[in-house]
Parts: structure tokens; sequence; C-alpha cells
């Protein structure tokens, strides 16, 4: 089951959050290459999933963090873990984490331990209500469960399957790399996997479970791309990312004097409703972010209206130039 995406975002942000000083004592084994930082939460209703890094247990003590997530009131609740293999062969070593939902859907780390060498572990002091269990082994693929603890006892198995990898290379229309783009993996787990593109253009993810994924790149100034039924492959993944267009809109009255905090109005196919945005001190305003094609557009400010510009065309790249006259 997905969560909805503000949850995704609380979630996977406690997850980089410090769990306190000293260092932990279950180490879980993990590439740093598939470590992530959350995504702004605009980019994340944008596109659909939040973002995840998945990090060692024993890095998460003392670790500078986006979001400071506190710790988990203890509860009286338990839950008992068996984590195997595809095989159903109990994994020892492997790291369980949990995170518990308040009422107000913030996400606390609620405690980790290790298996022991029949794959079993028990974590207690947990309270009543929504948890999320992740668990980690060596080569393994992170595994996560959703729980609603109760009254009854709770008792899980997790399949921890081996891992695969996945080579992601982001690029602009032109094939020139994007850097600092979030590229999302969603298979199999509940929680999706979440990387930056490097200066290069390339993230990797090296313990995704069964394939196929969706794979999603997003990058600020350029449409989002998403491809399916994705399989591992000898070639990296290439994700084309195509620029996004914009106007940059001058606002006059009749005397070509600039209007100051008159509303312009951006309205075209694809779009609706209309985007809108506020004019600066000096008559200014930006629009961007918008596909190429034909767009109307209109300012406005109290009851002085200008004319519509009607289907005025728009390419990706750097924003075109109107100006808009204020009449009576």
């Amino acid at each position: 089951m997905l969560l909805p995406s503000s949850r995704i975002v609380a979630l996977l942000r406690a997850l980089t959050a410090p769990r306190g000083g000293g260092a932990s004592s279950a180490p879980a084994p993990s590439s740093a290459l598939d470590r992530v930082i959350a995504l702004l939460a605009a980019l994340i209703c944008c596109a659909f999933v939040g973002g995840l890094r998945d990090v060692p247990a024993w890095s998460v003590a003392g670790r500078a963090s986006l979001v400071e997530v506190g710790r988990a009131p203890v509860g009286d609740r338990s839950c008992s873990l068996r984590l195997v293999d595809e095989e159903g062969r109990a994994l020892e070593a492997a790291v369980v984490r949990a995170f518990s939902v308040a009422s107000g859907g913030e996400v606390q780390f609620a405690g980790e331990q290790r298996s022991d060498a029949e794959g079993k572990l028990e974590l207690g002091g947990l309270v009543e209500g929504e948890t999320w269990f992740l668990a980690y082994g060596e080569a393994r693929a992170r595994a996560s469960t959703r729980v609603l603890l109760g009254e009854r006892r709770c008792d899980l198995v997790l399949s921890l399957r081996p891992a695969l990898a996945l080579a992601v290379r982001v690029v602009d229309d032109a094939g020139q790399a994007v850097a600092d783009a979030d590229v999302s993996v969603v298979g199999p787990d509940p929680l999706p996997h979440q990387a930056t593109s490097s200066s290069e253009g390339e993230a990797l993810f090296d313990r995704l479970g069964p394939a196929p994924w969706q794979v999603s790149a997003v990058a600020p100034g350029y449409q989002p791309v998403q491809r399916t039924g994705i399989h591992p492959g000898p070639d990296p993944l290439e994700l084309r990312l195509e620029r996004l267009g914009g106007f940059r809109v001058s606002v006059v009255d009749e005397n070509d004097e600039p209007v100051p905090f008159a509303e312009v109005l951006v309205s075209g196919p694809g779009i609706w409703p209309a985007r809108t945005t506020t004019t600066d001190g000096e008559g200014h305003a930006l629009i961007t972010g918008l596909p190429g094609g034909v767009y109307d557009l209109k300012a406005r400010l109290d009851d002085r209206v200008s004319a519509t510009e009607t289907s005025v065309p728009l390419s990706r790249g750097a924003p075109v130039g109107r100006t808009l006259r204020l009449g009576d």
C-alpha cells in the first residue's frame, strides 16, 4: 500500500534525523550511493513521491539532517519479527528500524534491533497506532511494512530478497548532464527509493527489489519525466528532461507607467485553473515552469483590465517577454 505524499514526506524525513549521541550498536550494510535527501514538499506533490536516504545504522547517530525529528515516547506495545531470505532461510545480523506515526502525522524514530542467528528480534516500548518497520541486510533489498499496533500481539515475517542495482543518468534536451535532479525508483517495496544526481547527472541504486520498476526524475526548470517497466541492464538508464519555458511580463498603465501589484494571468492547454502571479514594485512579473505551447495572457488591478493577448507561442528555454497595458 502506498502512503499519501504528505505521510511519505514525514516518514522519509524521519529516516534522516539524528538518533542521539553515540554510535549505534546495530550497523546495517548499505551503499553510500543509495543515500538521498528528502524532496521539497512541492516537488513531491508534483512527482508523487517523497525522498528516502538509505543510510547504514551506524552512520545515523550525530548525522546532519534537514529535519529534526524527535524520539517516539515509550509505550507498552511490542512486535516480534523474523527476517528471512527469498527461500525462507533465517537472516542473521539484519537490522530493523521502527518509526511511529503520531496522531498529528509527525513521524518519530521508535528504535532498532539486530536479528539473531534464527533471524528473530523483538522491538518493545512501542506506542499504539500506526508503525512502520524497515529492514536492511547485507546485499539485500530493503523491505518495509506498515502495521497498526493495537491490543493483539504483533508478529511479522519480512523477506529480504537479493538486491538489484540500477544506474541512472539524467540529461537535458541537448544531452548535457543535469545535476541535483531528484531521481525516484518505485518497486514492490511500499516506500520509494530516492537519490540526487551528481554533477555528471548520475545516480546509482543498489538495494532495489525485483523489477520491473517505475523510474522518474524531476528538477527545477524542467518537465518531469517518468519511465515504467524498467529492468536492470548493462548500461545506465538515460532520463531526458525537457527544459521548461515561461513569461516575463511587464504591466503598464495608459501612460506607459509601471503598475505594481497587478495580477497577471496565464492560461493555455493543460493549465487549469489559470496560473497567476503579482507584479513587483516596478510592474514586472515572472511565470516559469511552463511546457512549450500557446498561451493567453491578461493583467488586472481592481476594475482595470488589459486586453487579452491570445495564442502567444512559447518554446522551451529563456522566458518570453510581453507587455500588458491596463485600460480604464
